[in-house]
């Protein structure tokens, strides 16, 4: 059986995840940002998706 991921906008203007293309292993996550944002080289940031997702038991969510 296969679980349901439940996901939550936490914000109008929050993109649900989607595959992008046919066969892809995983979703396309969007950035929810009020502004443009340039990150250096090697630099790290939080970014927010405006999305909240309960991940069932069992399962992981990754984000590269």
């Amino acid at each position: 059986m296969q679980p349901t991921l439940q996901i939550k906008k936490l914000t109008d203007r929050a993109a649900l995840p989607s595959y992008q293309s046919e066969g892809a292993a995983g979703m396309d996550l969007c950035a929810c940002l009020d502004s443009n944002i340039t990150l250096a080289p090697g630099a790290i940031s939080l970014i927010p998706t405006g999305l909240a997702v309960a991940i069932p038991s069992g399962f992981e969510g990754q984000v590269r």
